[in-house]
């Protein structure tokens, strides 16, 4: 979807991760948030698809052990 989208579906994507009860590799700290490994990957070639809402990205976050 549109990038826009994106920050609503993390936080989405995460909020249900913790009603799962998994434990994300992530730290608070003072400043913010350390993640051990989050990766947004835009799967879709903006050259070739140049309408944002129907790019596809792919959400990928490290629980942790």
């Amino acid at each position: 979807g549109h990038p826009g989208e994106l920050m609503a579906v993390t936080a989405r994507l995460l909020d249900w991760g913790n009603d799962q009860g998994l434990a994300w590799d992530m730290e608070p700290t003072p400043t913010g948030e350390v993640w051990g490994c989050r990766l947004e990957m835009l799967m879709t070639d903006p050259a070739e698809e140049p309408d944002m809402h129907k790019w596809t990205t792919v959400l990928m976050f490290r629980l942790a052990d």
